[in-house]
């Protein structure tokens, strides 16, 4: 065979591989690409779904019947880690002040005889058998919020309608209501006016504070207290402190009688600016 034609047949060999092997280079070139391309939206996919599973896991922790729920959940598995009477831990994660004072005040200075709380106020009886426990979707209205637990205990259907309020982006417990219509802010309230009208001294008739005098009226669940220098009257309460009203609170804060005994007859006036001033009853 002519030289020439052998190496024309070599030059046509080599320059038939070399396409060959760049066109497969840039079929892989694109594949890769392509899988690429499908990978990261795939990808980004699962992220956005992880972030609004997050978000969806925080917004039920901090709802009103997650509150509920863990508080029964809490209750059903140690009935006495909430009512023991040794910390206030739990009572302060799931009520509010108000209530979580009265029912420390009731659990502590309550040992050795009946207080408030002589019922599971979480199934509103003293013997429980519990059964068709539902917890309800809450109502929400701004910072006020209602959950509605039903349940069966033993053959009498109960519904317990939980009020809570929001309290620095927390829900907290600030009242429960009973099938009966009664609540336990009401028990709790009812107790203190009988306590204050059981004590050896009424908290009635004229006081010397510091260096001016005043009166002290009682009126329905509350006292009116009027002051020889100025104009109007004052509301005082009693408070969960024994021996101690405190005044209706104002932007200034809250003004406070605490008396040294029963008797209310000595003890001190709390300005809601921190200055005290000595009390005694005149008549």
């Amino acid at each position: 065979m002519n030289k020439k034609i052998i190496k024309s047949v070599l030059l046509l060999t080599i320059l038939i591989s070399t396409f060959s092997c760049a066109t497969a280079n840039r079929n892989e070139a694109t594949n890769n690409a392509a899988n690429t391309a499908n990978v990261e939206p795939n990808a980004n996919v699962e992220t956005n779904d992880t972030i609004a599973a997050n978000a969806s896991g925080e917004a039920q922790q901090n709802a009103p019947d997650a509150l509920i729920k863990d508080l029964y959940k809490t209750h059903d598995k140690n009935s006495g880690a909430i009512l023991d009477g040794k910390s206030r831990k739990l009572l302060d994660k799931y009520f509010d002040k108000r209530l979580a004072d009265f029912m420390w005040k009731d659990l502590t200075t309550h040992q050795d005889e009946v207080g408030v709380l002589d019922f599971d106020p979480f199934y509103n009886a003293q013997d429980i058998e519990i059964k068709n426990f539902k917890i309800g979707a809450p109502k929400i209205e701004g910072d006020k919020a209602e959950v509605v637990v039903t349940f069966q205990n033993f053959d009498r259907k109960d519904t317990l309608i939980y009020t809570l309020t929001r309290q620095n982006s927390a829900w907290k417990i600030s009242d429960i209501k009973y099938t009966d219509g009664s609540t336990l802010l009401g028990y709790f309230k009812e107790d203190a006016k009988n306590n204050a009208a059981n004590k050896t001294g009424n908290f009635e008739g004229t006081y010397k504070v510091g260096d001016t005098t005043c009166t002290v009226k009682p009126v329905k669940m509350a006292y009116e207290i009027k002051w020889a220098k100025g104009s109007g009257t004052m509301i005082f309460f009693s408070d969960t402190a024994a021996n101690s009203f405190v005044s209706e609170d104002t932007s200034k804060g809250a003004d406070r009688f605490v008396f040294d005994d029963e008797s209310l007859t000595t003890g001190k006036f709390i300005r809601a600016d921190g200055k005290e001033m000595p009390v005694s009853k005149v008549k």
